[in-house]
């Protein structure tokens, strides 16, 4: 697999990516539930294989319920749902063969949830005020499992980076926080998953 350098950083030479199957129903799990109450921000790269599986890959989501979530449409909308309030913004420039970086930003007043796409906003629009919770990462419920690549996922509260998951292991059935310690344990998922890369000359190829 060759794939564009898109977000991920053109200086790192070698790494690990795993590739997730929605078909397969991987996702990971975190050790500890993760309870935004203010202001935050969700952050993550990806490479966004349309899903097989469902219109609605979920990145953000919690095992208990449906309630709070993110989610990438299949027509490139992002959905983020707080305390079973659903908003919806459009994308415009989604290329799902490279990297793409997103971002997710809630602040309370005013009241805005915004979201990014290679650093351009894609517009905001008013939300809920609510707890945001979440604890899986990849999928939500036992629903919307992601296809494709994961990684370098960050958590930032109130402007504080609190949790941080590269998801650069070569056995993806635990995932390293290197923030917090809140570490994820994966879901039908081991080292025949992950793929060591190298990027050459702007492109990320398998070693």
């Amino acid at each position: 697999m060759i794939l564009g350098v898109g977000a991920f950083n053109a200086s790192e030479k070698v790494r690990y990516f795993t590739d997730l199957t929605a078909t397969s129903s991987q996702s990971w799990t975190l050790d500890s539930t993760v309870d935004l109450t203010g202001d935050f921000e969700l952050h993550w790269e990806s490479v966004d294989t349309l899903d097989p599986v469902s219109d609605g890959a979920r990145i953000f989501g919690s095992s208990a319920s449906s309630e709070d979530l993110v989610k990438l449409f299949d027509t490139g909308h992002i959905a983020v749902k707080i305390n079973n309030f659903n908003r919806t913004i459009g994308t415009t420039g989604l290329d799902r063969t490279i990297f793409n970086k997103w971002s997710v930003t809630r602040t309370i007043s005013p009241n805005v949830l915004e979201v990014f796409l290679n650093s351009v906003s894609q517009g905001t629009i008013t939300t809920s005020t609510s707890s945001f919770t979440l604890d899986q990462l990849g999928s939500g419920a036992g629903l919307g499992f992601k296809e494709g690549i994961l990684g370098n996922v960050k958590i930032y509260d109130a402007g504080t980076l609190i949790h941080s998951w590269s998801i650069d292991e070569a056995n993806p059935a635990a995932i390293v926080d290197s923030v917090a310690g809140n570490n994820g344990t994966g879901a039908n998922l081991s080292g025949t998953d992950a793929a060591l890369y190298r990027n050459n000359h702007g492109k990320w190829t398998i070693v």
